[in-house]
This record gives structure tokens, sequence and C-alpha cells, in this order.
């Protein structure tokens, strides 16, 4: 039920972090390489079968909800196939872009250059580029980037399971969703990274 509300009122950030969260899942929940193997086959097949009819599907549904009159913005944009369609981030990427170009050494400082509330680069690694100067910047990159391949280093238990939600929660922030300052999930996320407590028998 959740997830039906999520994809007829929630946006395609939260869907990208529920379909990474089901992968991520896929590729630990058995010790067995076959059995996952096929567990991850079976799920691109899945998507493939999807493309091919979910337009059909979702036109379905949305004139269902239409009917009731309900307006869905995510099965608008499926029906259209516009679901990668980066809604004008094209623009701000490349205008931060030039930014960061201009001040690579030193960098324009916390939300330094930015046009406004609500219009900075819409991405978390742009926006470390943008704020430290590419030197400095480019190293906070890459520990964010490697900080998601923590969880292929933890054994089986509690705290892996809560790695990945959290890893899950933000991977939408390296896409397309930036001002990290305002979420407390992306330092949990950190904090977890550095955490080297076995929770196993504690949770």
């Amino acid at each position: 039920i959740s997830l039906c509300m999520i994809l007829i009122f929630g946006s395609r950030g939260v869907l990208v972090c529920i379909l990474f969260f089901i992968f991520t899942k896929l590729i630990f929940f058995t010790k067995r390489t076959i059995t996952r193997l096929f567990a991850i086959l079976a799920m691109l097949i899945f998507s493939m079968f999807f493309i091919f009819i979910g337009e059909d599907i979702i036109k379905i549904v949305s004139d269902s909800i239409n009917y009731m009159g309900i307006n869905s913005r995510t099965l608008t944009i499926l029906e259209q196939g516009a679901f990668l369609n980066t809604s004008g981030r094209d623009d701000l990427f490349r205008y931060y872009i030039e930014l960061i170009l201009e001040k690579p050494i030193l960098g324009w400082g916390i939300l330094g250059g930015w046009i406004g509330s609500g219009s900075g680069p819409h991405n978390m690694l742009l926006e470390f580029l943008l704020a430290f100067g590419v030197v400095f910047g480019s190293i906070l990159c890459i520990f964010s980037v490697c900080f998601l391949f923590r969880v292929f280093f933890t054994s089986a238990s509690s705290f892996r399971e809560l790695l990945i939600i959290f890893m899950s929660y933000n991977i939408i922030q390296y896409l397309a969703m930036g001002n990290w300052l305002e979420k407390p999930t992306w330092f949990i996320f950190v904090s977890l990274c550095f955490c080297n407590v076995n929770f196993k028998n504690k949770l």
C-alpha cells in the first residue's frame, strides 16, 4: 500500500531509492552465487517485461485514478516515457560547472554561487566541487563514492541491514538531489560508514 501511495503521489527520487534498496538486497539475500545471479537475472527480465508492456499497464492505472479525480505526476511522466527527464537540471549542472571552473582552487565556499534556495546544483558531488574547489572537493567526492562500497566489507548483521537502508536513502543525492547540509540522514550514513561496532547481538 505504501509503495502504491509513493508511486502515485511521491517523487521519482523516492522510487530510485526503493529500486536501489531492492537491488542491493538481492545481492546480499543469499550466500549462494547461483541463486543470487538467478534473482538478479529475474529482476532484469521483469524490468525488460515492464519496459515493453509497462506503458499499457501505467495508462490503465493512470486513467482509472484520473476517473476518480486523482492526478499523479509520476504516472503521467511514466506514461509519457519521460522518467529520466531531468526537469531542467541539465541547465543547472552546466551553470554550476562553469562556476566551478571560475574558482577551481579555493571554490566558492558553503552555498557560495547558488542562484537561490531550491536552485542549487541538485547534485551533492557538484556541491562539494563548487564549495571546496576541485582539489579538496574531489577528495570529498572520492570518499563519498567509496562510502557506497562500505556495505560490501560488512559481515551479515543488523548493522549491515541498517547500512543498506541509509545507503539507499542517500543514493539519490549522488544523482539528482543536493543540499547535503540539510540532510541528517547523510550524516547518519557517514557515521555508519566509519563505525566498526558489530550490532549483530545488540539489535
